[in-house]
């Protein structure tokens, strides 16, 4: 028989003894039982009212409203520098109102759709 270095024991008498007394095996988690049962308070306190619920996308809808706004703004603000660049021209200045149809009568039914740069920049500022 060969004998281990550490404990003496023989290699044979260590087998055995893990086959007559096997490791534990590992424990089980435990579960405990929850009172499953709630109280009025703790229900109140889950469940929000409708008033809470509306305000909370009341916020929600205004907070994207205003990332949209901002949105807008970057985007057309490529436009409002062009608009401020055209109007600021020489040649600019038969645009910079509308035309006064008491004065021209006939200006509406030679031009469909009229344009200047007042009605742009109210386009521009409503994001229309």
């Amino acid at each position: 028989m060969r004998k281990s270095k550490s404990s003496g024991n023989t290699v044979e008498e260590k087998v055995t003894k893990q086959a007559v007394n096997p490791p534990p095996p590992p424990p089980e988690p435990t579960t405990t039982k929850r009172n499953t049962t709630r109280s009025k308070k703790e229900t109140k306190l889950e469940e929000p009212s409708p008033k809470e619920v509306t305000k909370k996308e009341n916020k929600k809808s205004k907070e994207t409203k205003k990332s949209k706004e901002t949105k807008e703004m970057k985007e057309l603000a490529p436009c409002e520098m062009l608009l401020n660049a055209i109007e600021s021209h020489d040649d600019s200045w038969p645009f910079l109102s509308p035309v006064n149809t008491k004065q021209f009568p006939t200006y509406k039914k030679i031009i469909k759709k009229p344009m200047d740069f007042v009605s742009i920049r109210q386009k521009l500022e409503t994001g229309g």
